[in-house]
């Protein structure tokens, strides 16, 4: 199924179309969670962690929050997005890893400290909440050149703008935009 006819089956409350979503990147994203989380949350916390990531993007749809028109990244990212927050806010809710070798420790908790890595994915976090909230097209462009780090040709490309140029005059008016925000959001 495409991202479109999930959102549209979803909006149509159809319960087979949970289904379909949950199977089909049910393994990807656990083996991808896996990966992430080094033996702190055993396999039934992941699976729930999962599912529940699928049911808040169920959620997101029904209530209108999230739709074809402002989903700036494909399904299946924003999905991996959800679970990877939710994977990240139940890692954090055990307060301390104990029993964990120190070799099952992510380098990036080891190198920066525990904090620090923390807030690192709980800012990254904001700002891609934050850009995916942004009207288009500055949610768009954004995705486009951040987060799936596409040149300015190519995004001029794809949003139909006659250059780089103008992309790069966008992207600084997008830019002032979510600084503003961030600033807002994050008290700086």
């Amino acid at each position: 199924m495409t991202d479109q006819e999930f959102i549209r089956g979803i909006l149509r409350d159809d319960k087979q179309v949970l289904g379909r979503l949950y199977e089909t990147y049910r393994e990807a994203c656990l083996a991808w969670m896996r990966s992430r989380v080094h033996k702190a949350l055993d396999e039934d916390e992941l699976v729930d962690i999962y599912t529940d990531a699928c049911l808040a993007v169920w959620d997101q749809v029904q209530k209108g929050r999230l739709s074809v028109e402002t989903l700036s990244c494909s399904l299946k990212t924003y999905l991996f997005t959800v679970a990877k927050n939710m994977t990240l806010r139940a890692m954090q809710g055990k307060k301390s890893w104990a029993g964990t070798a120190v070799e099952n420790i992510p380098d990036e908790l080891l190198d920066s400290g525990i904090e620090d890595a923390w807030m690192k994915n709980e800012e990254e976090r904001i700002v891609y909440e934050e850009v995916c909230k942004m009207p288009f097209p500055c949610n768009r462009l954004l995705n486009l050149f951040y987060f799936q780090k596409k040149r300015g040709e190519e995004i001029a490309q794809i949003m139909n703008y006659s250059g780089p140029d103008s992309v790069k005059t966008q992207k600084s008016k997008c830019m002032r935009k979510i600084e503003a925000i961030l600033r807002k959001r994050l008290g700086r």
